[in-house]
């Protein structure tokens, strides 16, 4: 429970303190850009994004697996890829991560 409420109280944070289609349209190599995108998509993205912010980094290859094992039931193989490319290159080009 305490745990839910952190990552709850940081995902409403993340979504206050960040412009996000700033942060991920850069990390985009095709044409359609975040706002387009589909809403569980963006959930998904958004969540992985956030919980980074308070994931130590030993335990930041679990986070994602979790994600992406969730996420195959929700969305299609070529989204998942995508997902994974995008966060790839965000916590390859975060400092701090």
């Amino acid at each position: 429970k305490n745990y839910f409420n952190k990552l709850t109280l940081n995902y409403s944070e993340f979504l206050k303190k960040t412009d996000v289609e700033t942060l991920i349209d850069p990390l985009i190599k095709f044409e359609r850009k975040f706002k387009n995108w589909d809403i569980m998509n963006k959930s998904i993205i958004l969540c992985i994004f956030s919980e980074l912010e308070i994931t130590k980094k030993e335990k930041i290859k679990i986070l994602i697996n979790d994600y992406f094992n969730i996420s195959k039931s929700l969305i299609t193989k070529k989204e998942l890829g995508m997902i994974n490319a995008i966060t790839d290159k965000y916590i390859n080009e975060k400092k701090n991560i």
